[in-house]
């Protein structure tokens, strides 16, 4: 039981992982990395490109974090008279 949780939680994160784009370029004395992931693109600058990417990858789940929590917010709570709850999206 333990082991099939293991891999779907490996399975899952190297998914995540494999979704995202990364495009590197050099500005004189400085890397610059741009991170995608579906339609969102992010850019981070850093000193070598492991940790331009790093910086992107970082800014890239922020971001959709940071959107996954305003379309919560987005939410409206509607109770019932049965007690249960509708869930409405704006």
């Amino acid at each position: 039981m333990v082991l099939w949780l293991i891999k779907k939680i490996r399975k899952l994160f190297l998914n995540q992982q494999e979704n995202v784009k990364y495009t590197i370029w050099i500005d004189d004395d400085r890397y610059i990395a741009s991170a995608t992931k579906g339609e969102l693109t992010v850019y981070n600058y850093g000193n070598s490109p492991e940790m331009a990417k790093e910086a992107a990858l970082y800014l890239l789940h922020k971001t959709i974090k940071a959107k996954e929590k305003d379309h919560y917010l987005q939410q409206q709570f509607i109770p019932l008279p049965n007690g249960h709850k509708l869930y409405r999206i704006k």
